[in-house]
Parts: C-alpha cells; structure tokens; sequence
C-alpha cells in the first residue's frame, strides 16, 4: 500500500464528505424508484455514470466529489434504504397530507433517504439529518415549498424514532 492510499484510507470522513455521501444516496434511490433494480450493489455501481448528465439535477456534482464522499455511509444508506423500503415508507407515510403516490419521485427519496438515516444512524444527530434533507429538498425538489412538506413529515418521523432525543432538542 503506498502512503498515499495509507493516508486516504486512514482519513476520516468529514462533514461535506457525508453531506456528499447524502447527495449520491438521494441520487441513487431516485434512479432506483424510477428504475427498480435487483440489487443495492448494482445501484452503487451505476450512480457515478449519472455524475455529470445534462439532464439531471445532479448535473453538477463531480467524480470527484463522489470519490471523496463518505463511501460507507453512501452504500449503508443506499443498501438499508432499499432493504426496508416498506417498513420506512410505514414510518413517514402515516404523516404524509396525501397518498405516498401523490408524493413527487424527489420528496419520496428524500423521505425515505431521512427516514433511513433517522432509524439506522443514531450517530447523526437528528437535528443535523433533518437540516441535510432540508437542503437536499430545496436543491432538487420541488418550488412549491418541498422543503417544507420534508421538514414536517421528517420532524414527526424524528419523535417517533428518537423520543428522548428530540424531547431534548426541543427543550435547548
């Protein structure tokens, strides 16, 4: 191993290169619940061929910023979010105004995406998710106050999953 790949191995992922690992994660369930695929491993493979499509309103991330994200927390997120979609989707469904299919594609992978992270990543803290999907939903959802939809579903979400948690954040 030469000291180069010692070094990167060795280097910890900082707070961009999760908020990076968010971006890929989002991308890549977007891709998935348009174009269901057998497996998380094939999506993962396929999510840096979408880096850089005109087409897309990932169309601005770079390779580079995938080589650099958070690779572990990009594979968990994307692996657990596919894994237990149903049970996710039941967690933030039961706070949704209107029927999951009248969710757009880019709010219900955000959902699902914060859901995950919220249930499976008591590391993070729920505050920093909620802001994280926030952002995602304000980059590429909807105009119409899509950030806001997430913030609310997702707020909800973080009372069930982290009561003690959230009570405290509450109480600061």
């Amino acid at each position: 191993m030469t000291e180069s790949n010692k070094t990167e191995a060795a280097r910890v992922p900082t707070n961009r290169d999760r908020a990076f690992a968010r971006q890929f994660a989002l991308l890549g369930l977007y891709e998935w619940l348009v174009n269901p695929l057998s497996s998380p491993e094939a999506l993962a493979l396929i999510v840096p061929s979408l880096i850089n499509q005109e087409d897309t309103e990932a169309g601005d991330l770079t390779p580079e910023e995938f080589d650099r994200c958070d690779q572990g927390l990009f594979r968990a997120l994307l692996t657990e979010a596919i894994t237990n979609r149903e049970e996710l989707e039941a967690e933030f469904s039961q706070y949704l105004n209107r029927p999951l299919k009248q969710v757009s594609t880019v709010e219900h992978a955000i959902l699902l995406l914060g859901t995950t992270e919220l249930r499976y990543h008591p590391e993070t803290a729920y505050l920093v998710i909620l802001d994280q999907m926030v952002e995602l939903a304000k980059r590429f959802g909807s105009a119409e106050g899509g950030y806001k939809f997430v913030n609310g579903v997702l707020d909800k979400v973080a009372r069930d999953l982290r009561p003690e948690e959230t009570a405290r954040g509450r109480a600061a």
